[in-house]
Formats: C-alpha cells, structure tokens, sequence
C-alpha cells in the first residue's frame, strides 16, 4: 500500500470507532488481525477480527472506565508505505474514581486496504498505578520468551 492510502485506511478506522459504524470498521480489518500490547500487559495479545472488535468497540472502555468519561484526541497520524503510526491521548475516570490520562503510539501495518495488525504501546506503569493494579511485570516477558 502506499503511504497516502494507509493514512487514508487508518483516519476511516479512528472515524469508524469514534461514531459506532460497526459495518465499516469490520471491512477495515483483516479477518486474522492482531492486536499486540507491551508485554507487561496481562493477556497482552488478542486475535482475530471478532476478538479485536469486542475490544476495541467498548468492551475496554466499559470494563475500566465510568461511563461517557472517556475522551480520545488524536495528535498526528503518520504513514510510509503500509505502516501507520498514531500519537493519541486519552482522559478517563476509571470505575475506582481515578483520574486516567495517557498518552499512546499505536502502529498499524495494512495490507490489500485492512489492518493486519495493531501494535500498542502506553506508559504501564502509569496506566497500571491509575487503575489500582499490581502487576509483575516479568509475567508478560515470560510469555515472550516461549514466543521466541
């Protein structure tokens, strides 16, 4: 894909998500899409296009954060070639009453007009702290090392 077309694919994706249009996003992704967090995530890794819908669609949103508190801006999105790149921030009050504010890079890799795959990074131990998780961190590297 070229960079103007990846670009293009990933802004119809944010505009998907942010009005509900189910319809649309669902031809967006590839059917074997990959969503992939830092691997001090717990369940770092979601697959398929039903899987990474449910997530992203809400499921996220509506186990961690009170209701209509989460706000997304989007800063820049980037492309070279068939990789996209995304700068955002997030605000929220989490179900314990915590203020979360995060900023993230998300980096898509497109091809034949889908996103194949997702890869997420946030800063986690402030994303961890404002949730009011304790998570060992070693347990998602771990799971990296049995990748390899």
């Amino acid at each position: 894909m070229q960079s103007e077309e990846t670009r293009q694919l990933i802004r119809d994706f944010y505009e998907c998500l942010s009005t509900g249009n189910l319809v649309h996003i669902v031809e967006l992704l590839a059917s074997d899409v990959q969503w992939q967090m830092p691997a001090s995530v717990p369940d770092n890794l979601i697959v398929g296009r039903d899987a990474v819908l449910r997530e992203l669609t809400g499921a996220t949103v509506k186990r961690l954060f009170e209701k209509g508190s989460f706000r997304l801006k989007i800063y820049s999105v980037l492309a070279d070639g068939n990789v996209g790149i995304v700068q955002t921030g997030t605000q929220a009050k989490t179900k314990a009453g915590n203020t979360y504010r995060m900023e993230y890079v998300w980096i898509y890799t497109c091809q034949e007009n889908r996103i194949i795959q997702i890869r997420e990074y946030l800063d986690t131990a402030l994303s961890f702290a404002c949730m009011g998780w304790s998570v060992n961190p070693l347990d998602g590297l771990a799971k990296l090392a049995m990748l390899e």
